[in-house]
């Protein structure tokens, strides 16, 4: 903006304070005043984002375009405009310390000659709608300082919409946003009932408006509260509306969309024909993206959004705004998190006009919503709940926690009374330690549900009776081991206990075959996960063994089947596990139909093989189809969803696209992250996807912050020669590498080659990759010496394994290197 001005015939007023544009005149109580350009200029800018917090770094990027300027400067404008304005008291123009400055004062705006926002017309019910012949006002909705809303009504089909008019300039910016962000919302995550869509709109003529579907319940509160009032509408009911809204944030947040004024006036209901209600999140005219490159990516107009309006500004009601925005700090996703939260507080005790004080507590008698509300409406936002969607999970998975919190009450009064009766034995036999043993048990039933929870795929097809058989073997020959009564050692370690958990399975069980090869099959899970490749090669065998006397399309067989792909899978043999997945393709879908997460579970290996055996292309073709799939056949962001959505990213990205990956690797995350939790080590995995495919993006800081954060999650949690370890401390070296940071990455490629080689042995395509990796660091370095040595050395391997993929990147490489 230069001294003079904008161009055109733009008049503003707040207070007594008038501003002539076209005249370039400033007057205050009705007597012209003389400004200064700067300032002049700086109002102008204040004007045009009337009502939000604006940045100093912006204020000065749009008043001094292209030239280096301190605060100081900005300051001195800024004492300048409140001598103009008479504002020494700040009642006009408020300091928001730290960040930046407010105009507080409602602004209304108009156009002399070039048209625009002009005084707000007055709209009359009956009344044939302006622009829309064929529509009739019914009644008004809402009326503000800033513009009226009103359902309308189609003349012959009775059609209602609703129709949002603007009154000045602010609310005209507002219409403009929340168009650009419903285009990028239905672009980016398609045609949704829980989001309230901008159907049409008028820019050109007053007055300016946007038409929007209409919801017959009315806002949430409108909805809710005579049913609470008349106890229709029970807990467990408001419990899932606030998952429904939950749910639909976590989508807009899945595409980097900010609501910023999330209430319950903003959340409609649409009630079905069943009485029930659809929630619908609308009023998106305070919202922000977090990130352009999606409007880019979509070809979205950014309509009411300046050059940096793209996180910044707060604005938003009282009751729910974030501790960090009162005190001045830019919106984030926790802050509508926040907001989240307090409605969720206001569900559960059935009153909107309750704010969230401190003793809320008492209001609440579930200890489980207790802990969720003050999950999401933690004033720290470091240990705030990470995202929508953990709530939206917490809250459907609510009646399984409860079970899960009770069952657990059980088990310690047994774990009581047991220490009881050994505390009583004790003191009849000394010598024993029968409460050591007891807390042993405790800890092996938590590795074996660790190693249910990843078999659960399977475990919804068990039999009965091979259940009972199940519990049996678990109860009289495994646990047992832990009894000092009937075991020498009452302390195995869990790799002595999976060796006598076979070795009985063989026994015990041998005359049952669909008992004994699930349970070998678990055994080899357990036995892969812990890295012990050898043993569960020989647990495997002995499964095979057995499920030859199985029909060939038993279930059990199938499994065994199944594990010996998964083996081969591990272990590098590629080609074999590909092979292995698509013969049990076919059977699976027979025998649990297409739907079934066994079966997405085959497809996904296929995919998952065919990018590892060194075909992204392809792999991508199928991961990235398989991800529509899961989200089709499985809906509300399933398990099998989000693992092929990452293959999908990790594929893209490795063929080449990978600002194409960007999308479905953040979409990754955000299934990650809403199905297990922010904290959860299965983000993990996620993160390491979006950060291949920052890099490959050029985004080489991001990508470290994004390793970082992997590895914070993985460190404590995991052994040091886990894969999932080492592979992230081999991206790290990459992005240092690109960083210009060589001696970093080299100690980072170190500890990824060690941590490989302990897991792998020295001669696997991993170690190769990353010793090729290390030639790289070490050219950097102009250690050209070493890193020929490095990159032969890797070569070898990449040849013997006959990786021909590998041996071309490495080949790659030596070239770059030269």
């Amino acid at each position: 903006m230069s001294d003079e001005g904008a161009a055109g015939g733009r008049r503003w007023r707040f207070g007594v304070v008038e501003i002539d544009e076209r005249r370039r005149e400033l007057r205050v109580g009705g007597d012209a005043v003389a400004i200064e350009g700067k300032p002049y200029a700086l109002l102008l800018a204040l004007l045009r984002r009337a009502g939000e917090t604006v940045a100093k770094e912006d204020l000065i990027a749009e008043v001094w375009p292209g030239r280096v300027v301190t605060d100081g400067v900005l300051t001195k404008a800024v004492l300048k405009l409140r001598a103009a304005l008479n504002d020494q008291d700040q009642q006009l123009l408020r300091t928001v310390h730290g960040y930046g400055y407010r105009l507080l004062a409602p602004v209304q705006s108009g156009e002399d000659e070039a048209g625009g926002v002009a005084a707000a017309p007055v709209f009359v019910a009956g009344a044939v709608v302006p622009q829309r012949p064929n529509w009739r006002f019914v009644r008004r909705l809402g009326r503000g300082g800033h513009g009226e809303v009103w359902l309308v009504e189609q003349a012959k089909t009775r059609e209602p919409r609703v129709f949002k008019y603007a009154a000045d300039g602010a609310a005209l910016a507002g219409l403009k946003r929340e168009i650009t962000l419903s285009r990028l919302l239905h672009d980016a995550l398609g045609p949704r009932p829980d989001l309230v869509r901008v159907l049409d709109w008028n820019l050109d003529e007053p007055p300016p408006f946007i038409e929007t579907d209409y919801a017959d319940g009315g806002s949430l509160e409108q909805w809710c509260a005579p049913r609470i009032a008349a106890g229709e509408l029970p807990p467990e009911q408001r419990i899932t509306l606030a998952a429904d809204i939950a749910e639909a944030l976590a989508a807009a947040h899945s595409v980097g969309v900010l609501h910023k004024d999330l209430k319950p006036a903003n959340v409609l209901v649409q009630q079905r024909a069943d009485g029930t209600a659809q929630i619908r999140l609308a009023d998106f005219g305070s919202g922000r993206v977090l990130d352009d490159v999606a409007l880019e990516r979509l070809r979205i107009t950014r309509l009411g959004f300046g050059t940096s309006e793209l996180a910044d500004g707060s604005s938003g009601t009282p009751f729910y705004l974030a501790p960090e925005l009162l005190a001045g700090r830019a919106p984030s996703l926790g802050a509508d998190v926040f907001a989240l939260g307090v409605i969720l507080y206001q569900l559960v005790i059935g009153d909107f006009q309750r704010p969230l004080l401190p003793g809320w507590e008492r209001e609440v008698d579930d200890a489980l919503l207790r802990e969720d509300i003050a999950a999401a409406a933690e004033q720290d936002t470091q240990r705030r709940l990470g995202s929508a969607a953990e709530l939206a999970r917490r809250l459907r998975e609510l009646p399984q926690r409860r079970e899960a919190a009770a069952a657990a009450q059980r088990r310690e009064a047994e774990w009581q009374r047991l220490r009881e009766r050994e505390r009583r034995r004790r003191e009849r036999r000394p010598w024993l330690t029968a409460v050591a043993a007891v807390l042993l048990v405790a800890s092996v039933l938590t590795a074996l549900m660790a190693w249910r929870a990843s078999t659960a795929r399977r475990e919804a097809e068990r039999r009965a009776s091979a259940q009972d058989a199940v519990l049996r073997f678990l109860r009289e020959d495994l646990l047992s081991q832990a009894d000092p009564y009937a075991s020498d050692d009452a302390d195995p370690g869990i790799r002595a206990l999976l060796a006598r958990a076979r070795e009985r399975a063989g026994t015990a069980l041998a005359a049952q075959p669909e008992v004994a090869v699930p349970v070998l099959t678990t055994i080899a899970d357990a036995l892969i996960g812990l890295g012990d490749h050898a043993r569960a090669r020989d647990v495997v065998a002995q499964a095979l063994d057995l499920a030859a006397a199985l029909p060939a399309d038993d279930r059990a067989r199938l499994e065994a089947q199944r594990a010996q792909a998964d083996l081969a899978e591990v272990a590098g043999d590629w080609r074999t596990a590909l092979a292995g997945y698509r013969q049990l393709q076919p059977q699976y879908e027979r025998l649990f139909g297409a739907a079934h997460p066994t079966t997405r579970w085959i497809a996904h290996q296929i995919g998952w093989t065919t990018f590892l055996s060194g075909d992204p292309a392809a792999a991508a073709t199928l991961l990235c189809g398989e991800a529509q799939t899961a989200a089709r056949l499985l809906p509300g962001g399933s398990e099998a969803q989000l693992r092929a959505m990452t293959g999908c990213a990790l594929s893209l990205c490795r063929d080449g696209r990978c600002a194409e990956a960007l999308a479905p690797a953040r979409q990754a995350l955000a299934l990650t992250e809403r199905h297990y939790g922010a904290d959860s080590p299965n983000v993990a995995q996620a993160l390491t996807t979006l950060q291949a495919a920052q890099r490959g993006s050029g985004d080489n800081a991001g990508a470290l912050q994004t390793l970082d954060r992997t590895l914070a999650l993985l460190q404590p949690r995991l052994p040091p020669q886990h894969p999932a370890l080492s592979l992230a401390w081999h991206e790290r070296a990459l992005s240092l590498l690109a960083l210009q940071r060589p001696a970093e990455a080299l100690q980072s490629i170190d500890t990824a080659i060690a941590q490989r080689t302990a897991q792998f042995g020295a001669g696997h395509d991993y170690v190769a990759n990353s010793r090729s990796a290390r030639a790289r660091v070490l050219a950097a370095l102009g250690r050209d010496a070493e890193a020929r040595a490095e990159f032969g050395a890797a070569l070898a391997v990449a040849e013997r394994n006959g990786n021909d993929e590998l041996v071309r990147r490495i080949r790659a490489a030596m070239a770059a290197a030269q």
